[in-house]
């Protein structure tokens, strides 16, 4: 499931306010991370756990199932970055040669975390 497969949906708030969702944002930090639009008009955050789809078109995407997606896509991106540093490594860095060890351990330590998440 994708961000799109989110936003348009119909949804039912847990008060019983239905609406359209204009926007999520499930790599944030906060607990409210989707905007509905009510049907009375106003835009309201709402938890995407709390929203229960009224559109008839399944289940709503999980917060976890695009964090998890996210994970691995950055985690791809950075072990690309990572073979292309040590294949380019003997390539000069004027001035800052010391920077190719930092930066090589700095992407490292990114990978690591990513893959201990």
């Amino acid at each position: 499931m994708t961000h799109g497969d989110m936003v348009g949906r119909r949804v039912t708030a847990p008060y019983g306010e239905t609406g359209e969702v204009i926007r999520w944002e499930p790599l944030g930090a906060g607990m409210c991370d989707t905007l509905v639009r009510q049907d009375d008009g106003h835009d309201v955050w709402h938890g995407s756990g709390s929203l229960r789809p009224s559109d008839g078109l399944g289940p709503l995407p999980r917060r976890g199932e695009a964090q998890e997606r996210n994970r691995l896509v950055s985690l791809a991106q950075l072990r690309e970055i990572r073979a292309k540093h040590v294949r380019d490594f003997r390539a000069p860095w004027p001035g800052i040669e010391h920077g190719k060890a930092i930066l090589g351990m700095s992407i490292d330590a990114a990978i690591r975390d990513l893959e201990n998440q």
